[in-house]
C-alpha cells in the first residue's frame, strides 16, 4: 500500500505539497500516474508509474519505476482494477483514448469511481510513435530514467518490437506498452502535482517538501 503524506513546506502559492511514500519499497514519489490500455481484440492492460521524490544528480530528472502492472480482457475487471490502485496506490489521474466511445461508455456505466483523462496527443496520427520513442529514450543506456523494476512483460514486449507498429496494431499487439507510453507521455508534458484521495493518509513529514 502507498501512503499520501503531506509537507510542512507548502508550494510557492502557499497550499499543501503532498507525496506519496512505499514503505515497503523505501521510496518516496511525487507523482503517481497511471495508463490505460482498452481491451479489444487482446487483453486491455493498466500500468502504473511513480516518479521519485528526489532526483538523479547525474541526469537532472526525477526517476520513474514501474509500479503495479494489470491486463485482462475483460472491461468490468479492467474498471475495478482501476478503482482498486485509486484507492490503495493513490493514483492520482489515469490516462488513456478517451476517444473510444464505447469504453467510455462502459466505464461509465461500471461506476468505478475514477477518470480517465486524455493521453498527450492520443488524437495524433503519429501518437503511439511518439510514446515509443519517449519510452526508448528514457530507457536508454545514457538516460535511464525510467525502471521496470522485475517486470518481464514490459520488456518482451518492447523487444518485440522491432518496426514502429501502426496505432490499431500498437493497440492490440502491445497493450502493456500503451498503457506504460500514455502514463510516462502524461508524466513527461504534464508538469503540476495533484492531490488524491485514497485509502491510506499518513501524519506530517516535516522533513520533505518538494
Amino acid at each position: 500500500m502507498i501512503t499520501k503524506k503531506t509537507s510542512v513546506i507548502p508550494n510557492f502559492l502557499g497550499q499543501p505539497n503532498f507525496y506519496y511514500v512505499d514503505e515497503e519499497a523505501g521510496k518516496k514519489f511525487r507523482r503517481i500516474y497511471a495508463g490505460l490500455a482498452w481491451p479489444g481484440a487482446n487483453t486491455g492492460a493498466i500500468i502504473v508509474l511513480g516518479e521519485t521524490l528526489e532526483v538523479n544528480a547525474d541526469l537532472d530528472e526525477h526517476p520513474i519505476w514501474v509500479l503495479a502492472e494489470y491486463a485482462n480482457k475483460n472491461p468490468s475487471e479492467i474498471f475495478a482494477k482501476c478503482r482498486e490502485f485509486r484507492e490503495l496506490m493513490c493514483v492520482q489521474e489515469f490516462f488513456g483514448d478517451i476517444y473510444n466511445r464505447l469504453m467510455m461508455v462502459l466505464k461509465s456505466e461500471s461506476k468505478s469511481g475514477f477518470n480517465l483523462s486524455k493521453a498527450p496527443s492520443v488524437d495524433n496520427a503519429n501518437a503511439y510513435e511518439t510514446y515509443l520513442a519517449i519510452i526508448r529514450e528514457k530507457t536508454s543506456a545514457t538516460n535511464k530514467v525510467l525502471n521496470f523494476g522485475g517486470n518481464r512483460v514490459l520488456r518482451e514486449e518492447l523487444a518485440a518490437m522491432t518496426n514502429v507498429p501502426t496505432g490499431n496494431s500498437f493497440r492490440t499487439d502491445f497493450p502493456h506498452i500503451t498503457a506504460l507510453g500514455y502514463a510516462l507521455a502524461a508524466l513527461v508534458v504534464n508538469t503540476e502535482t495533484k492531490p488524491v484521495l485514497c485509502a491510506s493518509y499518513g501524519p506530517l513529514d516535516e522533513g520533505v517538501g518538494m
